[in-house]
């Protein structure tokens, strides 16, 4: 039998190694007594054509992949409607309360794995062509013992390693899993909270593999909470040694407790340029999500200690390490009052700027397993594009804005489509009170994330104030209308407008549409307010690029 694996990568970014496929393909070549099959190259850009030869297409599907897996292998069980069609990855429901409505919507998948595969897929390809269910999940007398064989170093990869004309962000996993079970995020609960560690001298190995290669141009670490461990910092450290300049290194994470290390590995990816040469380098992320203990209550949050947050807010200021908070906009428990609170509280810290990010419904979510009838969520399914979502600020100045939203209208059907189950409401806070939430964090973004206004002392006295005489300023008003339909329509109606397509992410750093009519009536902007606007500019220092619109 033939087998072709996919795991793609983000559009518009540097190719990622198909890291995930690679783990399958190995398990099963390195496996007591492997069944005899064929792998075919596997895909890791939507562009690649899946083959027809294939007997088995695996398809790994994330939260931010799930709809173009779904475009590409519909399409393709029409062509070829005997290939057997598995799908696994991080996005399939491990619990089967979510199973029949996650199938109802794929009719063209054959089996589905739920949790770590390596050991369910050996057992898929033992019984193929017949196949004893429809899903199927690693139980405890199967428990797959994580660590080898590691693809890196079995030769499943060297396809991609000695590449010499294309390349690749390599993807360096230590460990799988997270020991917390956040209600808000699906990382925890799909692992069942168990953190699994590969042996140290594979680490090694591993990495010294992956930065002699010249088609590496950069290193994903995808550890759930990088500097927990000590050998974490020594990793660190044995990469600061090894690597060359010109490759980049970037976290999905720290560690959000036990923080012992994660000062000094701050300190070296920052002070040691872990990318700054080829301008990939990003400020490091800290998870705050929100300062309400209510809200943290609420969201199982509360054994991840805030004073450990304001630990590392005070070492990042001390120690001059860009870094951004990460904030979590619908947090089932907040509300508009403890939004403000933690608005307030985020820019009493110091905190230069704000990542927003609106609450989602994803599967493996506690809040949707355990308490979604207890705390009454509304999920609401939105629509954008993927390419206008990755529309930046610097091609909104550097090309006409016109053709940017005409490209969205006219080639709607060609680009990909990226559906949002948004949580709309729940026990705390109405659909209403919701959109005021997200007025506050339009604010934040357009005047703090900006730095427009170079002396805000408290900003949940400014907003208030603000939106108290907005009927007084024309310009905001009409700004703040346009931000409020384009919300009220993802929420209400399910669809996502072009600029509302923009606005969608609010970790964007600020909406390049919103600056670009401020630099256009900048007086008036001015004047309304009844203060001085400052050029506004991303951080050169955070940001490793800086846009001035203005003269």
């Amino acid at each position: 039998m033939k087998i072709q694996l996919g795991s793609f990568s983000i559009p518009r970014s540097l190719p990622y190694i198909p890291y995930s496929a690679a783990l399958l393909e190995s398990y099963i070549k390195n496996s007591e007594d492997p069944p005899e099959c064929e792998f075919i190259d596997p895909i890791y850009e939507y562009n690649d054509m899946l083959s027809t030869e294939a007997d088995i297409i695996g398809l790994t599907a994330y939260v931010w992949s799930q709809d173009h897996v779904d475009k590409i292998a519909e399409e393709h069980k029409k062509k070829n409607p005997n290939c057997i069609i598995i799908y696994g990855g991080p996005n399939i429901p491990v619990s089967p309360v979510e199973w029949l409505e996650y199938e109802g919507e794929r009719p063209w998948v054959d089996v589905f794995v739920a949790g770590s595969g390596e050991e369910v897929f050996l057992q898929l390809l033992r019984e193929y062509p017949k196949f004893t269910q429809k899903w199927y999940k690693l139980n405890k007398t199967n428990k797959y013992k994580y660590g080898t064989p590691i693809p890196y170093l079995d030769g499943t990869l060297d396809k991609f390693l000695n590449n010499t004309e294309k390349k690749f962000v390599a993807v360096l996993e230590t460990n799988r899993g997270c020991p917390f079970k956040c209600a808000y995020c699906d990382w925890g609960d799909a692992t069942g909270s168990v953190v699994s560690k590969y042996d140290d001298d594979v680490n090694y190995k591993t990495i010294s593999k992956i930065l002699s290669s010249t088609a590496m141009s950069g290193v994903k670490i995808i550890d759930a909470n990088w500097g927990m461990y000590e050998r974490d910092l020594d990793m660190t450290k044995y990469m600061r040694d090894y690597k060359r300049p010109e490759v980049f290194i970037s976290l999905c994470g720290t560690a959000k407790n036990s923080i012992k290390y994660v000062p000094e590995i701050s300190k070296i990816f920052f002070k040691d340029n872990f990318g700054a040469e080829n301008g990939h380098w990003t400020p490091l992320k800290l998870g705050i999500q929100s300062w309400s203990l209510k809200t943290l209550a609420y969201n199982d949050r509360s054994n991840i200690k805030t004073e450990q947050l304001e630990y590392l807010l005070n070492y990042y200021k001390e120690h001059d390490i860009p870094y951004h908070s990460e904030l979590i906009l619908g947090l089932p428990g907040e509300t508009p009052e403890s939004w403000l609170y933690t608005l307030d509280k985020d820019f009493g810290h110091g905190v230069e700027t704000q990542a927003f990010h609106a609450l989602e419904a994803v599967p493996n979510m506690p809040l949707l397993l355990k308490h979604k009838l207890e705390y009454k969520l509304s999920v609401h399914h939105a629509f954008a594009t993927r390419d206008n979502i990755y529309q930046t600020t610097n091609q909104f100045f550097h090309r006409n804005r016109n053709k940017v939203f005409d490209d969205f209208v006219t080639d709607r059907d060609k680009t990909k489509i990226v559906r949002k189950d948004l949580i709309n409401s729940c026990f705390s806070f109405t659909t209403d009170e919701l959109l005021t939430m997200y007025d506050y964090t339009w604010w934040m973004n357009t005047f703090n994330n900006t730095k427009m206004l170079s002396d805000i002392k408290t900003p949940s006295v400014e907003i208030i104030a603000f939106f108290d005489n907005l009927d007084n300023t024309p310009f905001w008003k009409a700004r703040v209308e346009e931000h409020r339909a384009h919300w009220r329509e993802a929420m209400i109606d399910g669809k996502i407008r072009s600029t509302g397509a923009i606005r969608y992410w609010f970790h964007t750093i600020f909406r390049s549409d919103e600056l670009m009519h401020v630099a256009e009536n900048f007086e008036q902007a001015q004047d309304e307010l009844g203060r001085k606007l400052t050029p506004f500019k991303k951080s050169l220092r955070v940001y490793d690029y800086e846009y001035s619109v203005l003269k």
